[in-house]
This record gives structure tokens, sequence and C-alpha cells, in this order.
């Protein structure tokens, strides 16, 4: 199923089981035992590798303006050149994501990357 953001920013994304499989050339695997509550990593994990100089929508996820959010807890994502990227995600006791970090491609077309979220 394919839903529009409800932000001033659109981005077409389809969604399985409450979760943003697709985003842009990106494919998403969740662990379907765990909620996170926080922001959309897999929606910030694509905008941060797309070609979106301003990274508006990016910024718009991170201030939790951009709509739906994927209700479990990432695994890995596949890249638009079919590689698989396993992530590593920590939560703190309320289930509110606060890391998520992975290896970068051998061939260099993913940098090591790790964020770790804040709230307040």
């Amino acid at each position: 199923m394919i839903r529009e953001s409800s932000s001033k920013v659109s981005l077409s994304l389809e969604w399985q089981k409450d979760n943003a499989i697709k985003v842009g050339d990106d494919s998403f695997v969740y662990d379907e035992d765990k909620k996170v509550k926080g922001i959309d990593i897999a929606k910030c994990f694509s905008y941060l590798m797309s070609n979106d100089v301003n990274r508006e929508i990016f910024y718009a996820e991170l201030l939790g303006l951009s709509g739906e959010k994927s209700v479990n807890l990432l695994k890995s994502f596949v890249d638009g050149a079919e590689q698989e990227h396993l992530l590593k995600c920590t939560q703190d006791d309320q289930g509110y994501l606060t890391s998520v970090s992975m290896e970068g491609a051998d061939d260099m077309s993913v940098m090591p990357t790790t964020i770790t979220i804040t709230y307040e």
C-alpha cells in the first residue's frame, strides 16, 4: 500500500504491517516481536542516503513532523544496489530508540554510521 506523508514535505512510502518497508530505493526488515517508540529510523536512513542536499525530510522526521512512524524495531535494510546492511539498535527502558549503528559497505557506497538519539 502506498501512502503519502501528512507533512508539508511529501514522500511516497510503502507500508506493510504498520512499518515503512520501502522508502525510495531502500527496503527494510523489522523485528516484529519488538515495538519501538521515537523517530522512524528507516525513514532517517533513507533520507541520509538520498541525494536530497537540503535534508528537509530528514529534519522533519527528527522533529516528529513527517506523519506516520514504523512501529517495530528495524533489523536491516537493503539499499538500491541490493546490499543488505545489518543494524544494531538500542532502546531505553520505555522502548524509545536511543541509538542505531551499522558498518560500512566494502565498496564504500555506505559509510559506517551511528546515530544517537536523546529525547527531552
